[in-house]
């Protein structure tokens, strides 16, 4: 699976990286609550810097250097942000959620699901430890990314109940 299949690979994480990409942009633009486009945008700005790294191995593959390129060819780590950060700042008080908000969350939780279950498949088939490095490094990522969508939907669907008293002082600093 790791030679010629690698290429295959990796072409088709880009092109399921570039569609989730372009779904985000699209995405913001659609949505009404503040809330959806901030975590559409901080989505898409993830899946262009996913893109990079990914077209950097996969261009590093056609060369010839294979998994040797790089220890750590993706730190699931790196995606910090919140979109929940400064959240009084985005909108005060109560903003209307529009159904299609949520119907573009549940398509964007979809997608996410998809894209972490086909890196699930490589990395389950993969024989190289990096390439299985590499796949669930994506795939946590993508579970990441899936999880921040539920949150921000049921934050919407529900702010009162959203998170537990004692833990609201996380969120927005206050």
């Amino acid at each position: 699976m790791e030679g010629r299949n690698t290429l295959d690979i990796l072409k088709k994480i880009m092109e399921k990286g570039e569609r989730a990409k372009e779904f985000y942009i699209q995405a913001k633009e659609k949505a009404m609550h503040p809330l959806c486009k901030r975590v559409f945008d901080i989505l898409a700005e993830e899946k262009g810097r996913q893109l990079l790294r990914v077209n950097q191995i996969y261009n590093a593959f056609k060369k010839g250097y294979g998994w040797r390129i790089d220890r750590f060819l993706w730190e699931p780590g790196q995606c910090k942000k919140s979109p929940f950060e400064g959240l009084s700042q985005i909108y005060s008080g109560t903003v209307h959620v529009w159904p299609d908000d949520l119907k573009l969350l549940e398509l964007a939780m979809k997608t996410e699901e998809e894209y972490f279950t086909f890196l699930d498949e490589m990395e389950r088939e993969a024989i190289q430890p990096l390439a299985k490095r590499c796949y669930i490094g994506l795939s946590y990522a993508m579970r990441r990314y899936y999880l921040m969508l539920a949150d921000v939907r049921d934050y919407l669907m529900n702010p009162d109940d959203w998170l537990p008293s004692e833990e609201r002082v996380f969120v927005d600093g206050v």
